[in-house]
This record gives structure tokens, C-alpha cells and sequence, in this order.
């Protein structure tokens, strides 16, 4: 996930977990270190920069608004909050329609992760090791994703 200025970057978080009645819940970023990055040999610390204050909210997409139908739908809002394990998200989708509904279907088989969009211009990253740290991460959105993107 390169930092090509306007880019807008996206990093997987964890399973999201269907509550019933369009809520749901599961950690948008998890925190590892140098010797757990992901699969591009990034990770998040709890001191990295996320741009938001405990209980903000951001708009829910499906799979970063690259659905060829559901597009840039914002489909809820979740709640975000930083603990010691990661970014915690709370939301709720709106269920409006045949395609929200069929999004809430994916979630409760298991079948939806999460993951965080961020501006590329704002991301910044550090060398560590064979690794990197990834210091600031503006979280502009939070997306229902069968496989990131």
C-alpha cells in the first residue's frame, strides 16, 4: 500500500460481527509491531495518528465505494474507538434496501471484514527494520469488504 499522494489507501482490519437489526461491531485496525506486520510489512501502534477522537463517527461504505452498483453509498455510520487492542467500530447499517439488506446477509454468515480508507497525501510511514510503522492514518471511512481491497 504505497503512499502515491491523492491515493486513497485502504488496510484490512478484523471479521465483522453481525448484532441483529442492522448493527454490528469488530475492530477497523488492530495493533501489532515490527515483527507482526501485514502482508505488505505495515503496522499500526496504538500511538499512531488516526485523526479522530474517542466516539467520532465515520461513514460506512461497501468495499471503499468500488462496488460498480452500490458505489459511494455511505450504508450507516459507525462509532470509533481506540483501545489497547485497536480501532473498535460500532455501527449500524440503514437496511434501506434489497443491497443493504443483502450486505447485512454477507456479515451475518461471516463472510465481511472490515476495513479503514485513509487520504495517501496524510499517510505517513516509518522504516523499522523490515517493517513499517505506519504513524499517522486519517481514518476518512470505515468499509464492509468480502476480501480487502
Amino acid at each position: 500500500m504505497e503512499n502515491n499522494n491523492n491515493d486513497i489507501l485502504t488496510y484490512p482490519g478484523s471479521v465483522v460481527k453481525a448484532l441483529g437489526g442492522g448493527k454490528f461491531n469488530g475492530y477497523l485496525v488492530i495493533f501489532t509491531d515490527a515483527n507482526s506486520p501485514d502482508l505488505q510489512g505495515d503496522y499500526f501502534q496504538k500511538s499512531t495518528d488516526f485523526y479522530i477522537e474517542n466516539g467520532e463517527q465515520r461513514p460506512v461504505l461497501y468495499r471503499h465505494g468500488a462496488h460498480p452498483v452500490i458505489k459511494s453509498r455511505k450504508l450507516g455510520r459507525a462509532k470509533l474507538t481506540v483501545d489497547d487492542v485497536g480501532v473498535f467500530l460500532e455501527g449500524e447499517l440503514n437496511l434501506r434496501d434489497n443491497y443493504e439488506k443483502g450486505i447485512y446477509s454477507l456479515m451475518e454468515q461471516g463472510k465481511l471484514g472490515l476495513s479503514s480508507g485513509s487520504m495517501g497525501h496524510l499517510v505517513t510511514k516509518r522504516q523499522n527494520g523490515k517493517s513499517l510503522e505506519i504513524l499517522t492514518w486519517p481514518i476518512g471511512e470505515a468499509s464492509l469488504t468480502p476480501n480487502p481491497v
